[in-house]
């Protein structure tokens, strides 16, 4: 109950079924039009499959999008769980963040010198990520749905 009310109320800025569905133009209109300097990428169910791991589709888009922006993972997860994905993609990684806590959120934004404003959050969770972000003064969030469902239906797109 608490958790569907919480998703009726936490409105993200936009909405994609996954990662690769944001043309990799598309992402580069954003970040140039809005003056995004950061984005904060959720791990699991965002950028890998609980079990899959991370998936080909998305290291791609990550290498290409770092390219314009840089980019921070931050997940709830252990950080001997995500060492590995952070080092595949060469991006920083704030582990065990507590998200919907604002801790890791405002600790990843001081860390890269970055004000909230010019940050998009990019997560597959309501309650955690986009509630999360917003807890922490960031406006621009991106929800997608849960990779793992995807994969099961065989419907990854590569952008």
């Amino acid at each position: 109950g608490l958790r569907k009310l919480a998703e009726q109320m936490i409105i993200p800025w936009k909405r994609y079924e996954q990662l690769t569905s944001i043309s990799i133009d598309e992402m580069i209109d954003m970040i140039e039009e809005n003056y995004i300097e950061l984005l904060i990428i959720d791990m699991d169910g965002t950028l890998k499959h609980y079990q899959d791991g991370l998936l080909e589709c998305n290291k791609e888009w990550i290498n290409v999008i770092k390219e314009h922006v840089k980019i921070h993972i931050l997940t709830n997860s252990s950080e001997s769980y995500a060492k590995e994905t952070a080092e595949e993609l060469e991006l920083p990684c704030l582990c065990s963040a507590k998200k919907p806590l604002p801790i890791g959120f405002k600790k990843i934004l001081e860390q890269e010198h970055v004000d909230k404003d010019k940050t998009i959050l990019i997560g597959d969770a309501t309650v955690t990520d986009i509630f999360g972000a917003h807890n922490a003064g960031i406006e621009k969030t991106i929800l997608l749905d849960d990779i793992s469902v995807k994969t099961k239906q065989k419907q990854l797109v590569k952008y």
